[in-house]
């Protein structure tokens, strides 16, 4: 090998270009050659589900009542006379349709996947993915909702005819109705998707003198609809029709005259309490738990240190060996010395 000067700069870095890049060069084939590993895992989980509840209507009614009640008295002499009436209705109707609970996906899923390759001084190389797809729909759909506490339709008749001296005619008449309607088409929950997924890809690359990679994908995919349809609710404390009627009439006479006396009292009463509801519903689309995680590691030796050496036959003082992957050129002797020898690259740094 002849020898430049040191002053002839060009001629040294061409050389020096062309030995880094044939070492280079080697090195790469020298990987390609090599021991190789590769591994492709797919893992997943795909769960759906439909919940579904529909209710027909209902109606109640707690008490239906015609009453007709009638009271008549023809008298004479002396005398008080009393007639009392009494008609009393009273109901509880409870209607409800509601108060019903859907889910569509309830479902605990997991996808993993664990790699490690080991490709010495070729490649090693993980490909992998870990998903899950959940996905769920819940419909509720209820009918109507009637309820009556007491409907009722009430005739209270009284009559009294006296003829006498003294005559004392008391009527008293009372109709009471009272109920109480309930009627629900709400108080409803429904939920399309409130699964749990978690997908994990773990992956480990060891290429002591090689080419370590990892590709790795790590994912949930979730969705859910709730649909909540309520039929009306209608709900009556109390329908009634109620009618008094009272009659009286009298004559006195006898030898010191006479006296009549008339009382009369109609009481009637209507008492009603209705509760209707068509709310309180819950509707929830999505409620997952959705966890994905991706841990990934390439691991290469580190380089080992630089190799000075020295070439007793040059005049001058050798080029210092760098480790550099798969490269290396020999040292550069003093004027009118000669060269030092190409050695072979160290180890190369990851």
């Amino acid at each position: 090998m002849r020898n430049e000067t040191l002053d002839q700069t060009p001629a040294v870095s061409r050389r020096v270009a062309r030995n880094l890049l044939l070492s280079l060069t080697g090195g790469v084939a020298l990987t390609l050659a090599g021991q190789a590993a590769a591994q492709a895992q797919d893992a997943g989980t795909d769960s759906t589900g439909a919940g579904a509840v529909g209710t027909g209507d209902a109606d109640a009614t707690g008490n239906v009542a015609h009453n007709d009640s009638r009271q008549g008295l023809d008298g004479s002499g002396n005398g008080v006379t009393t007639q009392t009436g009494t008609i009393n209705n009273s109901g509880v109707a409870v209607a409800d349709t509601g108060r019903n609970t859907a889910v569509g996906n309830e479902s605990v899923n997991g996808a993993a996947g664990v790699q490690t390759a080991d490709g010495g001084t070729g490649l090693a190389n993980n490909s992998g993915e870990a998903s899950n797809a959940s996905d769920g729909s819940a419909f509720v759909t209820t009918g109507d909702a009637t309820a009556v506490g007491s409907e009722s339709t009430n005739t209270l008749t009284q009559s009294g005819t006296l003829a006498g001296g003294f005559l004392v005619l008391l009527q008293d008449g009372t109709i009471t109705n009272s109920g109480l309607g309930v009627a629900t088409t709400g108080g409803n929950d429904a939920v399309g998707n409130t699964s749990t997924n978690g997908a994990g890809v773990l992956q480990n690359a060891l290429a002591p003198n090689g080419l370590a990679n990892n590709a790795g994908t790590a994912a949930n995919t979730s969705g859910g609809a709730a649909v909540i349809a309520t039929g009306k609710a209608e709900a009556v404390g109390n329908r009634g029709v109620s009618s008094v009627q009272q009659i009286a009439g009298g004559s006195d006479g006898g030898a010191f005259g006479g006296l009549v006396l008339i009382d009369q009292t109609a009481d009637v009463t209507n008492e009603g309490e209705a509760r209707a509801s068509t709310g309180d519903n819950t509707a929830i689309g999505n409620d997952s738990l959705n966890v994905a995680f991706l841990d990934q590691d390439a691991i290469t030796p580190a380089a080992a240190a630089p190799v000075a050496v020295v070439n007793p036959a040059a005049a001058g003082l050798g080029g210092a060996l760098v480790g550099a992957p798969g490269a290396g050129f020999g040292g550069l002797g003093g004027a009118g010395g000669a060269g030092g020898a190409a050695l072979p690259g160290g180890p190369g740094a990851p």
